[in-house]
């Protein structure tokens, strides 16, 4: 797809309408440290199937990752996109909201942290991250 202003292509980044911005905490995450790299190959992190890694993956069960960012040892937050089944009261599953569904798969997980306490919320569109103050 190609936006254009006045005639020519305009530079920037689409996605679907569906992208939402996930906020999720949990009590015992470590997701600070699952990020270090100690190795000499700056793409191998030091633990395998870290407690972080498990929850990009309940994540990327319902939606598409386009960006992540650990904002402490207890909280990461993920824009994601084909992310219409997190609208407001969408009770698509069994077990109750897309939300819920992921924060209980999120809350399984114990090991190598018991990742209990989950919780996830969802802001549409850019809404949710907050604008920091350049450097």
């Amino acid at each position: 797809m190609v936006t254009r202003t006045n005639g020519a292509p305009r530079q920037g980044f689409w996605f679907s309408a569906d992208v939402r911005v996930l906020t999720i905490v949990s009590t015992n995450g470590d997701f600070l440290t699952d990020l270090t790299v100690t190795s000499t190959d700056p793409r191998q992190a030091d633990v395998v199937n870290s407690g972080l890694e498990q929850v990009i993956e309940a994540v990327q069960t319902r939606c598409t990752v386009i960006a992540m960012n650990v904002t402490n040892a207890t909280t990461v937050q993920f824009i994601v996109d084909y992310a219409n089944a997190f609208t407001a009261g969408n009770t698509e599953t069994d077990s109750g909201s897309v939300e819920e569904e992921i924060a209980n798969a999120i809350d399984a997980v114990s090991s190598p942290v018991d990742l209990s306490s989950t919780t996830l919320d969802t802001f549409g569109g850019f809404t949710g991250a907050a604008s920091g103050t350049p450097a």
